[in-house]
């Protein structure tokens, strides 16, 4: 039996379904959950990067995860997606986020990739932008 801070993998790994099933952005069922030594491994397929993201922000909250191996898919009904598709959705999203002021921050999407460009003034805001983004969080 692998204990980690005091938690079998096996209690982690309810805790962390647990967590999935009370973050409102993810449909849960869409997401697998597999523990070793506290590192989780969430696979399955969402229907959004935001909702990836989301997930994995879930699984992190929960104490005893050490490290998170995201093999989580974004299905795409279209089709492959475009690097045009990304930065169109990457906009949105910046633009919709709160507490970010307007243009403050720019994405370059090249490769699948969204380097971020900018200045904000705070931190919070600072955080506020990446999990913001399709993709990895």
């Amino acid at each position: 039996m692998t204990f980690t801070q005091n938690q079998t993998d096996h209690q982690l790994k309810t805790d962390v379904n647990n967590e999935l099933a009370w973050a409102p952005n993810v449909k849960a069922d869409h997401v697998g959950v597999s523990i070793t030594d506290g590192a989780v491994t969430l696979s399955g397929e969402v229907e959004s990067y935001p909702e990836k993201a989301a997930a994995v922000r879930a699984a992190l909250r929960v104490r005893g995860v050490t490290a998170i191996a995201d093999d989580v898919v974004v299905r795409h009904h279209g089709g492959s997606l475009q690097d045009a598709d990304i930065a169109r959705e990457a906009g949105k999203a910046l633009t919709a986020t709160a507490g970010l002021p307007a243009d403050s921050l720019k994405a370059v999407v090249h490769n699948h990739e969204i380097p971020l460009s900018g200045t904000v003034a705070w931190q919070h805001q600072r955080q506020a932008a990446r999990p913001a983004l399709p993709g990895p969080p």
